[in-house]
């Protein structure tokens, strides 16, 4: 099944950017609506509509991406998310918008535990959609062929 809307969870890692490049050239071929999604996490001790400074750090992970999707001529929409917690905050992201598919892009790519961390887990479990989670033991440098 082709996803019409995607989901994908970004953050600024190079893991992150190089597995945003392929989804790029997927959803060109799939003419799927990429939303490219950065979660600020608010902790306890503050309200949940409390300024954070990392709202700087969203902005600034999304410009990059926004560059990606431009040099790879892909459409994107771009959203910043806050919430306790990413997984919670994501599940009722990919919610709001309609989403076909969540894409998680782990930290460390080779192991196995952070590919079913706390937040991959919980988005699996409560997610409505489908969740894609990236994976590759190799370094793609952006040479993905079209």
């Amino acid at each position: 099944m082709i996803s019409e809307k995607i989901l994908v969870a970004v953050d600024g890692t190079e893991q992150n950017k190089n597995a945003f490049r392929w989804i790029c050239k997927t959803a060109k071929r799939t003419k799927s609506l990429l939303v490219a999604t950065y979660v600020n996490v608010v902790p306890y001790s503050e309200p949940l509509n409390a300024e954070i400074p990392e709202i700087n750090t969203g902005e600034s992970v999304l410009s990059v991406i926004e560059a990606i999707a431009s040099e790879e001529k892909v459409k994107i929409h771009t959203l910043i998310l806050q919430g306790r917690a990413i997984g919670p905050t994501l599940v009722a992201g990919s919610n709001s918008i309609g989403a076909d598919t969540i894409m998680l892009i782990p930290e460390n790519p080779g192991s196995t535990d952070s590919a079913f961390d706390k937040t991959s887990k919980y988005v699996m479990t409560h997610s409505k959609c489908n969740t894609l989670i990236w994976s590759s033991n190799k370094r793609l440098d952006g040479k993905i062929s079209s």
